[in-house]
């Protein structure tokens, strides 16, 4: 029997959060006044990995980005099994497919995952913005 999953819209907007943080945690290190090469090989290879592309726009400010960044820290100490899977997810941009190929961990399995860390997470945000 499948039970229905009814997902909060506060976890959809933290999923998209948590994307414009990928995004804007990935390029944080580079300096945008240097030029970039990427060569193609490597654009192959990121293709073949099934890296998500940067199609994600970040609209969030730096201080929303840095409090993100804040939450994904605590869990990390908190819940470092479920941090991987939003490590690999949203800062390494990993399909949930290859994460399953690569881990031989179920997909349904690794959707699991993903959704308790996005209601930790938000459920870390929640009891933030209660007490400001």
């Amino acid at each position: 029997m499948n039970a229905i999953i009814e997902i909060k819209p506060t976890v959809r907007l933290m999923q998209n959060e948590l994307a414009q943080w990928g995004k804007w945690a990935r390029h944080a290190s580079y300096n945008p006044s240097e030029l970039t090469y990427t060569s193609p090989t490597y654009g192959l290879m990121r293709l073949k990995e099934g890296v998500k592309s940067s199609g994600v726009q970040v609209v969030l400010d730096d201080e929303a980005l840095i409090a993100i960044d804040h939450l994904v820290t605590q869990l990390k100490f908190s819940r470092p099994d479920l941090f991987q899977w939003i490590d690999f997810y949203y800062l390494k941009g990993y399909p949930v497919a290859v994460l399953a190929s690569k881990t031989a961990v179920d997909r349904r399995n690794i959707d699991k995952y993903l959704l308790a860390a996005e209601c930790w997470l938000d459920s870390r945000l929640e009891a933030i913005c209660e007490i400001v």
